[in-house]
């Protein structure tokens, strides 16, 4: 595979936002799950956007 395909794959979730901040992440199809398990990632099914940003982010909601 190439870094572009690896690159954009990996990009290729659908993510829905609700009003609360709660992110609803689509599962992904048995390729791009092989791809995220290379990459040693899990894809969470559900990602609360507020924690988020406090861990990642290091900012104050």
């Amino acid at each position: 595979i190439s870094i572009s395909e690896l690159y954009g794959k990996t990009q290729s979730l659908m993510c829905f936002r609700d009003k609360e901040g709660m992110v609803t992440v689509e599962t992904p199809n048995k390729k791009v799950k092989e791809y995220y398990k290379l990459l040693d990632i899990n894809v969470p099914a559900h990602l609360n956007s507020n924690g988020f940003r406090k861990d990642v982010l290091k900012i104050t909601v």
